[in-house]
């Protein structure tokens, strides 16, 4: 831009237009390095100490535990398969096989094991928990076709402010799933209607089953999208 009028004169600055484009930065990867000296003596040269490798989370592998998290919450909150993280990391460079990945994933479950123990018992010690479950299909399971029907049993409770979600996984939709996740909690369960529930809840004083209501609201949803907009078909 000319600073210059066409009288001749300098222009005066007297304000700022601002004008905002979003930007992204692809991910980076980067080597850490843990540099340990080594210290000897030099009189009976003998004596050689080193300082101990840092704690990993997988002892003998080169994943941090960024690269750990990363992967993980591609994997389960994004649904991002392993196979294809692999041809995503192939093209910054990086060779990792998706069967050293699935590995990795393996060896972190049991890393956090005892945090989802911690959010389990969080979750029991409140009064009201929501429960259900979804069908899943597991390739290669033992003893078990890739057509078979699996399910993810998920549970919501905990803190109001703070509400715990959990997953689990079983090869059933029957009682003895049900009946593990309630262990120990009393008070109301928030279910569909699914009579594995109901048949729990009849053996057990300490719990009251209340209604997810889902079946009623999608009829009242139903009869409000049929109107039309603005209730033009009224």
């Amino acid at each position: 831009m000319e600073k210059r009028c066409s009288c001749g004169c300098d222009l005066t600055r007297i304000g700022a237009e601002t004008s905002e484009h979003l930007d992204i930065v692809p991910a980076q990867v980067r080597v850490l390095q843990h540099v340990r000296f080594k210290y000897a003596c030099k009189a009976c040269e003998e004596t050689i100490k080193t300082a101990p490798v840092p704690a990993q989370p997988i002892p003998k592998s080169n994943a941090s535990p960024g690269l750990l998290a990363h992967i993980a919450v591609a994997k389960y909150q994004d649904t991002l398969p392993l196979a294809r993280q692999e041809k995503i990391l192939q093209r910054i460079g990086v060779d990792i096989l998706r069967a050293t990945l699935a590995g990795w994933m393996i060896k972190l479950a049991a890393l956090v094991a005892p945090m989802i123990a911690q959010l389990r018992e969080c979750l029991l010690a409140y009064d009201i928990v929501q429960m259900d479950e979804t069908r899943i299909q597991v390739l290669k399971e033992a003893g078990r076709s890739a057509s078979s029907d699996s399910y993810i049993w998920v549970q919501r409770g905990g803190p109001p402010h703070q509400p715990i979600v959990l997953f689990h996984y079983d090869p059933s939709r029957g009682q003895a799933p049900a009946k593990e996740l309630l262990d120990g909690f009393a008070g109301y369960v928030q279910t569909d209607g699914y009579e594995v529930y109901t048949a729990l809840a009849a053996t057990r004083a300490d719990i009251r089953l209340i209604g997810c209501f889902a079946h009623a609201r999608r009829k009242f949803d139903e009869a409000l999208k049929g109107q039309g907009k603005k209730g033009e078909n009224r």
